[in-house]
């Protein structure tokens, strides 16, 4: 026999021993998986964490979804943080400092006068809106990831929605 039918033939016969090792005629079935036989899992409190090996609370907590913060909020926030963000657009004018990290990014403050805490957005603007011409007092809430350009804070957006006057 040549050598390709001798590693075809080993395959079939290990396939069809897999096979019978787990039927319910007798073979021996594998060992019953239960939550606590997990590698690296804890015992939840609710269904709804997720224990993961290998990541930190720090991470997590760092990844987690937090409640609406300010602008000013959000320049301390930590690299990487997953923020919900209220504050005033002002398109591609108002009192942030720097360049941005896109030519498209707009910029979030907590009141539209100078002085104010200013962060850019990168990603979709709000519905309707023209970043050249924005709305006078047009408030929005957006969602994203906290991200550094060099020095600079910004907020890479994933989803913005106009807030209701």
């Amino acid at each position: 026999m040549s050598a390709v039918r001798l590693v075809c033939l080993g395959c079939l016969l290990a396939a069809s021993a897999c096979q019978r090792s787990t039927s319910a005629s007798g073979g021996s079935a594998p060992p019953p998986t239960t939550p606590s036989a997990l590698v690296g899992a804890t015992a939840a409190s609710s269904d709804t964490a997720v224990a993961r090996p290998g990541v930190s609370e720090a991470d997590m907590s760092a990844r987690a979804p937090m409640s609406a913060v300010t602008v000013a909020e959000a320049l301390k926030a930590k690299s990487n943080a997953q923020l919900v963000v209220k504050g005033a657009y002002l398109g591609w004018s108002g009192p942030c400092s720097g360049a941005p990290p896109t030519r498209s990014a707009w910029q979030l403050a907590d009141a539209s006068g100078q002085g104010s805490a200013c962060i850019y957005v990168d990603g979709p603007q709000p519905e309707g809106a023209r970043p050249d011409a924005p709305e006078a007092d047009l408030r929005v809430t957006v969602q994203g990831i906290r991200r550094d350009y060099g020095s600079l804070p910004y907020i890479q957006a994933t989803n913005v929605q106009r807030d209701q006057p």
